[in-house]
């Protein structure tokens, strides 16, 4: 069919064009919001359609492109100002036509293909954590906006790197189970704890000897420097809250492939049990929470798995 419409090849004149975005619509698999790149030139065509109150050209064109006829999934949009319309053309099109701002397929190629990418490893991520049993996680995943320490964060982390890098280790897999029982029994969690706590004896004052589990530890800044400090769940059931004593640090040996045996410290972790005497001091706020200082004849009790 012999074409008269004034936007077939020959009469195209650049200038008479302004360019728009462009936009890609060949991938079903993708819905809109899973690409933000091209989800915004979709809005931002509409946005300027909806500024000039026109329609695309009805001249027929055969495939995607209104130039050549042929099917582009990457498509450039243009206005026409004379004739108040718009056209879409594919790339190569609009690099013979020289119509300018093709570079702007570049970075659109470069989001899809990063959200096909992403798509890719959420579906894997999904598969590993069913054969797991653990599908609760991606629930707790979607809903979950901030990373923190919390259970729901904790997991969210985990399925992001599963999510990026395809794998999680057994331990994780573990982990995620721990965490999603916590979630899932959290009032009866609560409810034991706050059974512990009222049956927990006080914390006395003066020096005593103090036998417990290490809840937590955690780095602070003082005026000597940098200290680290941990939480002991004592066996009377109250806690205490003070320095690391430094003889509680703990050595291991390693052996890497082709090299001598080297040591690395190893740290304390929630789960090992120590022993160790030091001046209690009841807080003013809680009388079964406590302070610990100047701790001596420190020992680990027993240690917890890496």
């Amino acid at each position: 069919m012999l074409r008269t419409d004034i936007h077939r090849p020959s009469v195209i004149r650049p200038e008479d064009y302004e360019f728009v975005a462009c936009k890609y619509i060949g991938c079903k698999e993708l819905d809109i919001g899973e690409c933000f790149a091209n989800a915004d030139a979709l809005k931002y065509i509409e946005q300027h359609r909806a500024m000039t109150g026109d329609r695309y050209s009805g001249h027929q064109h055969g495939g995607t492109c209104h130039v050549c006829g042929a099917l582009a999934m990457y498509l450039a949009v243009y206005y026409h100002p004379a004739t108040n319309s718009y056209i879409q053309m594919g790339e190569d099109c609009a690099q013979k036509m020289d119509m300018g701002d093709v570079e702007a397929f570049n970075p659109l190629r470069r989001a899809i293909a990063n959200a096909k990418d992403a798509k890719a490893g959420k579906l894997k991520a999904q598969a590993v954590l069913s054969d797991a049993g653990l599908s609760r996680a991606w629930e707790v995943h979607q809903k979950t906006q901030f990373i923190d320490g919390s259970p729901e964060g904790i997991i969210t982390d985990i399925v992001d790197k599963l999510v990026r890098y395809g794998s999680i280790s057994e331990k994780q897999e573990a982990l995620i189970g721990k965490l999603l029982y916590r979630i899932d029994h959290q009032a009866e969690i609560e409810a034991q704890r706050q059974r512990e706590r009222e049956a927990a004896a006080p914390c006395p004052n003066g020096r005593h000897t103090v036998t417990g589990e290490v809840l937590k530890t955690e780095e602070r800044y003082s005026k000597y420097g940098e200290v680290l400090k941990m939480l002991v769940k004592t066996d009377g059931g109250f806690l205490v809250w003070g320095t690391v004593p430094a003889c509680l640090e703990i050595i291991e040996e390693t052996q890497r492939e082709g090299t001598d045996t080297w040591t690395e410290q190893r740290g304390l972790r929630r789960g090992d049990r120590v022993e160790f005497t030091a001046n209690l001091t009841r807080s003013d706020r809680d009388e079964k929470f406590g302070f610990f200082q100047r701790p001596t004849k420190a020992r680990l009790l027993d240690t917890v798995a890496v």
